[in-house]
């Protein structure tokens, strides 16, 4: 092969290729929601991992020889701080969203979407909007995911949560491709829980749906929205006024999809495959 193109994180190859980092492996202690039982205990762990790669004759300076693309600058940032390594950012491709509906026959209602996970939040999310609910009582909430088989008890604590909460609150899980971006494409906004997440494909693909999305200060998520401030927020308290005063303004809400609309356009996969064949092309020279 001309080119060897890994989208696993580090790799070596035996010889220089494209590697695509989503999160660096080599990245060590791992983040507590890598995490299970039979990683306990960390000098355990450090053991295996050195096994393995001797094993495997992994070596760290092909791995950095490689062409490394990330997921977000802010994974970039990750890669050059721990590894000492050059990085190009490469937004992954998003689905292309179904046809949206105008924004006034949209429901007033909030989309959470991704893996039913303690790391994702999501009574965050709920906490949040019933204080909202305060000032805007119509306003709804749809969380849409799989559940994760290693958080069954999670999954009862959110469900405990909404049935105190009221019956604004849905669950929907197994649904089709189809399914979820009709529901995008009907729904006004998008918010999301998870501080640091690397890149982000639920807010993006809500983004790229028409919504108005907000998000945590933290992690990839705050490129997808542009870093802008109006989107971002450090608190509950700091995600209720902000997302209040979205709402109340007919002005604010245009001037917010209009900027999320050009940002939305760096995540399909046309641009995806254009920056793809790009850097392959520009690699082989």
């Amino acid at each position: 092969y001309d080119v060897l193109f890994g989208v696993y994180n580090e790799t070596d190859y035996g010889r220089r290729g494209i590697q695509y980092v989503h999160y660096p492996t080599y990245l060590r202690p791992r983040p507590e929601v890598d995490l299970r039982w039979y990683h306990r205990p960390q000098e355990g762990l450090n053991l295996y991992y050195a096994l393995a790669d001797r094993i495997a004759g992994f070596s760290f300076d092909r791995m950095k020889a490689n062409l490394t693309l990330v997921n977000s600058d802010w994974t970039g940032e990750h890669v050059a701080r721990f590894l000492g390594i050059t990085t190009r950012t490469l937004y992954p491709p998003v689905v292309d969203p179904a046809p949206g509906l105008p924004w006034a026959e949209r429901r007033n209602a909030f989309l959470a979407i991704g893996r039913i996970s303690p790391e994702k939040e999501y009574e965050r999310v709920m906490n949040i909007l019933a204080r909202l609910r305060r000032q805007a009582p119509d306003v709804t909430l749809t969380i849409i995911g799989t559940r994760d088989r290693h958080a069954r008890r999670y999954f009862q604590t959110l469900t405990a949560l909404a049935a105190s909460l009221g019956s604004w609150i849905d669950f929907r899980d197994n649904l089709t491709r189809d399914e979820v971006r009709a529901l995008m494409a009907a729904s006004r906004y998008g918010i999301h829980g998870m501080r640091e997440e690397h890149f982000g494909m639920a807010p993006a693909e809500m983004v790229r749906a028409g919504a108005i999305v907000w998000v945590p200060r933290g992690g990839g998520q705050m490129e997808i929205v542009g870093r802008e401030p109006a989107l971002m927020y450090e608190s509950e308290e700091d995600a209720v006024e902000k997302i209040a005063r979205t709402l109340a303004s007919a002005a604010e809400q245009q001037r917010l999809r209009e900027e999320l609309a050009a940002i939305g356009e760096q995540f399909s996969t046309a641009r995806f495959m254009e920056q793809v064949r790009t850097i392959v092309n520009e690699f082989h020279e």
